[in-house]
């Protein structure tokens, strides 16, 4: 033995384990600086507790035992012989270049000065060639000879040195680990991806010879001189189909690097390709944000092996502070990023081919198996923009298929225009239809053809075309609204940057193309909540198309987009003003474009309902109808969709029969257009009938119709997506309704986990789900508790709505029922009236009967207030309100409501 003592080595190793692995090296030369034996004893003792087993269980007395164990063979190794410059089979070796687990590793060239040839060679050297070491360094020479891929260090050759040490021949690598070449090079998110998708198809190769690699890190993946991935170190690999040796299975059940160990593998369980790919997940999350999932600074080894068992890591966007990143990593990235580092298997990614999916879908824009089951899911900025017609959203894939039939009438139409505009038709026709018969299941490959296959397609095949440029921005365009009608928005934007490039480059920045693009990014902008960013970009648009001196068909899109963009920013008679503009536009045109026909009579409509001329607004719907009926037939989804507006808008009237027959014509075009299958627009559809029911009180078929929708969200979507949250909230609420709070509370609790999973902390519809959240929780006498999520509404919807928007009416009459409930009277009288200011304006019936009965209860507020000179002024106004208004004076419950209160007083 040295004459080191015990407590200088230990002290030496023991500050050294509480570094990062990066930082160990520098500490350790710092530390030993002039004494290369006392480094060589700390070197060989740290190598042996990360190499061997127990190290996380007891770490003070594993190390002890360990350096006892090794002493004798630190002493050999430091004063043994150098390599360098002996000669291994046809090589002769040049110089160390690392040290592992088993044995070192040099750099060698060829013998032959006429063969340039450099390798690296991996031998088994005194102190390390005990019987087990040599049992795993076989393996690994059998492992490597059966491994064949560009992204795995290949094997050359393997034997026994003149002193009988086993040695293996491999590629040599000259590259930096994965991490460091990312940070180096400052890659992209992008770039990353890339890299990172080269890393799992290696490793899929692996798995799919029946190999796991057990120990993969930063420091076994290298990317070389030429920016390709080259995994390194099979030493610890397991073959999937092995019967392996006993001791052999049990060592190498502790052979990992603790921040990129699986839980399995501290638990000592059993190791399969799920392991691989937790380790590489903590590599994507490593590369994503520059920080490793879980912090391992200050803790102990005991403490180290809890955390890999059982604490969960952030999401990455919570990782990293720069804003452009965080906006890229949130969403799919982050599900993709913890579905893989899951502490559980069998809800982690099973096989490298799932997680490698994952990527090439998101890279796509398509749906991604981290959303559980999703089609893809919505943006609730897009849900937001339809959620008065929830029911409304056009089937995508027959959107595109209609397209082809669109570009045909449009040839038609355009006989007698010029030239360049019939050939930009037949064009845009011609390349819709290759789109299609490139995914034509008969003609082509069935199991290609599938609507992400035919958009990510259609896009590379419109890219890479030489075209005319009119017809590439017209396509561009039209991929792009597909893409933000599916709410892939980042995908959307790309399409559109490039539009305007090709329309700044081609037609000037003040082109009627370069217009359209902006009022594209001003669409875009809206779906994602930026009203003001949207305003601008269409503002844009409005004073190129202004400067054209031109009457343009493109002023009625300009228009429509403005009037949603300040309807969103609770602007009515701005946005009624500009749909109106919209519609004088698009009437006028010698050729009218159909669908945003309707879509603005749509639109105009819903201004006027919202004033409460229900006789223009209805005659508004009813054409739209007519006009979809006639262009897409009685059984087209758009037909259906109108149809379940206008029973909306009798639902908001307290037309409720009425509305019952709209929602039921709606429900069965899309029961017959879907044929029983489970669809978003079916559900939406039984949803909205729900409400109704719910409206007038019929608990039960309420509770059977949002059951049923609530089971076709969960077969579209999963059980962790936020579409099946607003089913379960749907059904809490009915359970309120029906005075089963327990029931309620269990859905809620479920939906809240489920927007937590799914949404940042200030995301919008927390709001909601506060709000209705605390009425339960006042419901069932946790007053304090519902005070602050009523609080906590507030602070968010504030964030996205002006005050006057009706949603803080429904907010504010919730929060008073509340103070009325626990007796707080003043503030009880005072939400009340806010309320009843806010719903007045709009003019809905419904609104009507519940400002009405907010006036009546803060009127008994008053009286319990002995304000009762508050309370005769309140009623005058409400009697006032029943005589005048003729949805007041049928409706029997505001009659009985008043009188009681009246009588009260």
């Amino acid at each position: 033995m040295s004459d080191h003592n015990w407590e200088q080595i230990e002290q030496i190793i023991d500050q050294a384990l509480d570094l990062p692995e990066g930082k160990r090296k520098k500490f350790i030369d710092t530390h030993c600086e002039g004494n290369p034996e006392l480094k060589g004893e700390v070197t060989q003792l740290l190598e042996s507790i990360f190499d061997s087993e127990g190290w996380l269980e007891n770490p003070e007395d594993y190390k002890r035992n360990v350096y006892e164990e090794i002493s004798d063979d630190i002493q050999l190794l430091s004063t043994q012989y150098s390599l360098v410059g002996t000669q291994v089979g046809s090589y002769c070796i040049q110089k160390q270049i690392g040290k592992g687990g088993m044995g070192t590793v040099y750099l060698a060239e060829h013998a032959s000065e006429e063969i340039e040839h450099q390798v690296a060679i991996k031998i088994i050297q005194n102190g390390k060639a005990t019987e087990e070491n040599i049992l795993r360094f076989k393996r690994e020479q059998q492992i490597l000879a059966g491994l064949h891929h560009p992204g795995i260090a290949r094997l050359y050759d393997a034997g026994t040195t003149e002193d009988g040490f086993p040695y293996i021949i491999m590629e040599y690598v000259n590259g930096t680990p994965v991490d460091r070449y990312c940070s180096k090079h400052n890659c992209s998110i992008d770039q990353k991806l890339n890299i990172f998708i080269d890393i799992l198809q290696a490793v899929r190769y692996a798995h799919e010879n029946l190999v796991i690699h057990r120990d993969l890190k930063p420091g076994n993946i290298l990317i070389d001189n030429s920016g390709n991935v080259k995994i390194l170190d099979f030493g610890i690999s397991k073959l999937i189909q092995e019967h392996e040796n006993q001791s052999l299975t049990k060592t190498g059940a502790r052979l990992l690097t603790p921040h990129y160990a699986a839980p399995e593998q501290v638990r000592q369980e059993n190791i399969t390709t799920a392991t691989d790919l937790y380790a590489l997940g903590v590599i994507f999350y490593q590369l994503l944000t520059g920080e490793l999932p879980l912090d391992f600074s200050d803790l102990s080894q005991y403490e180290i092996e809890q955390a890999i068992v059982n604490t969960k890591a952030p999401k990455p966007s919570s990782n990293v502070s720069d804003p452009k990143i965080r906006k890229l990593l949130q969403g799919d990235l982050d599900a993709i990023a913890l579905k893989a580092i899951r502490k559980e298997t069998e809800y982690r990614y099973r096989v490298a081919n799932e997680f490698l999916e994952d990527l090439k879908n998101y890279k796509r824009g398509n749906p991604v198996s981290a959303i559980e089951d999703s089609f893809r899911y919505r943006s609730q900025k897009f849900f937001n923009r339809h959620k008065k017609s929830v029911g409304i959203a056009a089937v995508v894939f027959l959107l595109i298929m209609g397209l082809t039939g669109f570009y045909t009438w449009r040839i038609t139409q355009e006989r007698d225009q010029a030239q360049i505009e019939a050939q930009k038709a037949k064009n845009t026709k011609e390349i819709l239809i290759d789109i299609f018969k490139a995914n034509d299941p008969i003609s082509g490959d069935a199991e290609t053809a599938t609507l992400p296959n035919l958009l990510e397609n259609g896009t590379e095949n419109i890219l890479q075309r030489n075209l005319n440029p009119e017809v590439k921005i017209e396509l561009l365009l039209t991929l792009s609204t597909i893409y933000q009608n599916i709410s892939d928005f980042d995908k959307a934007q790309q399409l559109v940057d490039t539009t305007l490039k090709l329309s700044n480059r081609y037609f000037g920045s003040n082109s009627v193309a370069t217009a359209r693009s902006h009022i594209k990014l001003g669409g875009i902008a809206y779906d994602l909540g930026n009203y003001q960013e949207g305003k601008k970009e269409l503002l844009k648009s409005k004073k190129i198309l202004t400067a054209q001196n031109t009457s343009t068909p493109v002023y009625a899109t300009l228009y429509h987009h403005l009037g949603f963009v300040e309807e969103g920013m609770s602007n009515y008679d701005s946005s009624k003003a500009y749909f109106q503009k919209a519609l004088d536009n698009v009437t006028q045109q010698t050729r009218i474009d159909t669908a945003l026909y309707i879509d603005i009579l749509k639109s105009l409509g819903r201004s006027i309902h919202r004033e409460g001329n229900y006789k223009t607004a209805d005659s508004l719907m009813f054409k739209a109808l007519k006009i979809s009926e006639s262009f897409n037939g009685k059984n087209d989804a758009v037909t259906a969709s109108i149809a379940g507006d206008i029973g909306l808008y009798y639902m908001t009237r307290a037309k409720y029969d009425s509305s019952r027959i709209f929602y039921q014509q709606s429900l069965d075009i899309k029961k017959e257009l879907y044929d029983q299958e489970p669809h978003p627009n079916y559900s939406a559809t039984l949803t909205n009938l729900g409400v109704l029911e719910s409206y007038v009180g019929n608990h039960t078929a309420a509770e059977s119709l949002f059951t049923k929708a609530l089971k076709i969200d969960t077969k579209l979507y999963g059980e962790d997506h936020p579409y099946v949250a607003f089913s379960k909230g749907h059904l809490a609420e009915i359970y309120k309704q029906k005075g089963q709070l327990d029931k309620a509370r269990i859905l809620s609790e479920e939906q809240l986990r489920i927007y937590k999973e799914n949404y940042n902390s200030d995301h919008y519809n927390f709001a909601g789900f506060y709000r209705d959240y605390a009425d339960l929780l006042s419901l069932q006498e946790e007053f304090q508790k519902a005070d602050n999520y009523f609080s906590k509404s507030e602070s968010i919807y504030s964030k996205y709505k002006a005050s006057d928007n009706d949603i803080f009416a429904k907010l504010y009459e919730t929060w008073a029922e509340h103070y009325y409930r626990t007796n707080r009277y003043e503030q009880a009288a005072e939400k009340f009236q806010t309320a009843a200011k806010i719903f007045s304006p709009t003019k809905y019936d419904e609104y009507e009967i519940r400002a009405t009965k907010c006036l009546i209860y803060a009127g008994k507020a008053y009286i319990q207030l002995n304000k009762k000179r508050k309370a005769e002024q309140l009623f005058w106004q409400v009697k006032t309100r029943i005589d005048s208004i003729k949805a007041l004076s049928k409706n029997k419950e505001v009659q009985n409501l008043y009188n009681q209160a009246y009588n009260e007083l």
